[in-house]
């Protein structure tokens, strides 16, 4: 793979080149351990049981997923702004990320939601049910027919 200079005279690493999914990974998820997005006994890791406290915290490269447990009854109140949420812990990451020169991507971000499709998966706090996105099941089902 060829590098080339990026923005600032920047060299970048194509995806897969020389570690730059591992380097992008560390990276995420130093800024959110340096501004007190999470700590580590709330990570969502792939060799890790589940945290088993009232958050789960995410990163994969550019992907932060905050997942918090609430109780049904508090729901309205938190999608009304009357509860304290994560959405400080949010307010935290997107300040890293700026103080980083990194930009947040708004059409991608969502908060305080039963209710979401992230990392390939649908979620669905409701249920308490999750399931590989079905966008993806129907392409793999047209594919195999």
């Amino acid at each position: 793979m060829e590098r080339r200079a990026g923005l600032g005279g920047f060299v970048y690493l194509a995806m897969g080149d020389t570690l730059a999914c591992e380097y992008a990974q560390g990276s995420h998820l130093s800024i959110c351990l340096q501004h007190g997005v999470c700590s580590t006994h709330e990570l969502l890791t792939p060799q890790d049981p589940l945290p088993r406290g009232l958050l789960q915290i995410g990163i994969i490269i550019d992907h932060l997923v905050i997942l918090e447990q609430c109780l049904r009854a508090d729901l309205e109140a938190v999608r009304a702004g009357r509860l304290e949420t994560t959405a400080v812990r949010a307010r935290c990451a997107q300040h890293g990320y700026s103080v980083c020169g990194l930009e947040v991507n708004a059409k991608k971000s969502f908060s305080n939601q039963a209710l979401a499709t992230f990392w390939g998966v649908d979620v669905d706090g409701n249920k308490g049910l999750v399931r590989g996105t079905s966008s993806r099941l129907w392409a793999t089902i047209f594919i195999t027919l």
